[in-house]
């Protein structure tokens, strides 16, 4: 479906990004130094992962989701 392929694309990418900001040294997640300020490294860092955590239950809680479905269907459709 459309919406999987998009919350499995926003996780990817997310977890791409964490990866990349985490490259520099120290990682702004433990307040490196990237030309800006600690808080507004923490910010990004904190953005990044937000979204790759929402992404990610999003994903989750769909399949969860469609697998009570199907469940449901098999369980109204058996004899």
């Amino acid at each position: 479906s459309e919406v999987r392929r998009e919350l499995t694309a926003c996780f990817r990418i997310g977890v791409k990004l964490e990866s990349w900001l985490n490259t520099y040294q120290p990682p702004l997640s433990a307040g490196g130094n990237a030309g800006v300020s600690a808080e507004v490294q923490e910010g990004i860092f904190s953005n990044v992962h937000t979204m790759t955590v929402g992404s990610g239950d999003a994903l989750h809680r769909m399949l969860a989701f469609e697998k009570e479905h199907a469940l449901m269907r098999k369980a109204s459709t058996a004899p």
